[in-house]
């Protein structure tokens, strides 16, 4: 009954914004959503019958969703076998307004892509990690080519990060030794490359592996919330919340939220 009673405490921590994207949403969705109001709703489900795990990985939206694809990875190593992960694009079309007189000046599209990568620092659960990085590279140059100049935002766990220091001293707990942070940074770094976008940091948290990049975006921030508790020892995640908040085009407001 635990994670269910979880589920319910989350699920108003999950109302008032803009987007909001999860991981590892595997069990007791109804519970989880009970307390939204989201009209947009999209969860990447089980890849086949045989699998136990659907992807976690969901996006909810208060603004109309005029595109949607989806794709699982296609590999998945160890522990990630139980688990269908995946991306989940959607083109949210949101309006802004002048704060100054409260006038709606139109819309603007942004592309969202959620997704939760694989885990794990063995040799094969690093190949899968950068086999579902060039995956993802495609599906995103696929869906939001350069030359349509689109706004795009990549959010999720893609357990793996940035370095704080070039010569990676002080490497992110995530990692289990150099060697393991070094592919894990040296893939991370061919993710941006290629795609064309950058990272969206929080100071002291430069290395987390829950991300946020941005394209076409010249402001953005992340905050990272309190983790509320379960109980007194207990809390009600083993992740911490994330808030980004994005500028557009000059005065505009939107946030989006991973949690």
């Amino acid at each position: 009954m635990i994670p269910r009673s979880r589920a319910r405490l989350i699920s108003p921590l999950l109302t008032n914004h803009d987007i909001v994207v999860l991981n590892e949403a595997f069990a007791y969705k109804s519970e989880l959503l009970s307390q939204c109001r989201y009209p947009y709703q999209f969860n990447l489900g089980r890849q086949g019958w045989f699998d136990c795990f659907d992807s976690g990985v969901m996006l909810l939206s208060r603004w109309p969703v005029v595109k949607v694809e989806m794709q699982h990875y296609r590999t998945r190593r160890r522990w990630d076998r139980l688990a269908c992960k995946g991306i989940i694009f959607c083109r949210v079309r949101v309006p802004f307004t002048t704060p100054t007189t409260g006038d709606e000046d139109g819309e603007e599209e942004i592309d969202v892509y959620a997704t939760h990568m694989q885990a794990g620092h063995s040799d094969s659960e690093q190949f899968s990690r950068e086999q579902q990085t060039l995956q993802l590279i495609q599906f995103i140059q696929r869906h939001s080519p350069s030359s349509q100049e689109r706004k795009i935002v990549l959010v999720g766990d893609l357990n793996m990060g940035p370095a704080r220091n070039a010569d990676l001293r002080g490497y992110s707990v995530h990692y289990s030794s150099l060697l393991d942070a070094q592919r894990r940074v040296r893939t991370y770094e061919m993710l941006k490359r290629e795609t064309g976008l950058r990272d969206v940091n929080c100071p002291g948290w430069e290395q987390d592996i829950n991300r946020f990049l941005v394209g076409g975006l010249q402001v953005a921030e992340v905050e990272y919330l309190e983790k509320p508790k379960f109980d007194e020892r207990r809390k009600l995640s083993d992740s911490e919340r994330l808030v980004c908040r994005i500028k557009y085009p000059s005065d505009g407001i939107v946030q989006k939220r991973s949690q």
